[in-house]
């Protein structure tokens, strides 16, 4: 909510405006890859019809973050993991991620900027293995 959102009418190209983005939905339809979200805007004489088409392009600024490959996290329930370098062996770590981009995940916590992660955690797994992560 608040990223500002760039609209153009189209039945009017050339009364594009800004607006910011009001509230989204918290939920998603079932047979659906979208979300909604809510732009409020004044529209003072009904220059934009109600029910009119428009084309929005939501400017949600640069974000800075860190982000690994897919094959490196290992998913074990609710809780992830990679495998950090120590000395010559590698040791399960629990890490905290948010958004999934392009095969990346962005990682919020649990690792730091010098720590060496295996590139393909599943290849480290053993099928008879029980992991722990350490905290």
């Amino acid at each position: 909510m608040g990223d500002k959102v760039h609209i153009v009418p189209e039945t009017a190209p050339d009364k594009d405006f800004k607006a910011a983005i009001n509230y989204i939905e918290p939920f998603y339809q079932a047979d659906s890859k979208t979300a909604t979200a809510r732009v409020y805007f004044n529209n003072p004489g009904m220059s934009i019809p109600i029910g009119s088409q428009v084309k929005a392009t939501i400017a949600a600024g640069a974000r800075s973050a860190h982000w690994l490959p897919e094959e490196a996290i290992l998913t074990l329930g609710l809780e992830k993991a990679v495998f950090v370098k120590k000395g010559d062996a590698f040791i399960a770590h629990k890490i905290e991620v948010g958004i999934v981009n392009n095969h990346l995940i962005q990682v919020l916590g649990g690792l730091s900027e010098e720590d060496e992660v295996a590139a393909n955690a599943q290849y480290l797994v053993d099928s008879e293995s029980f992991i722990k992560v350490k905290q």
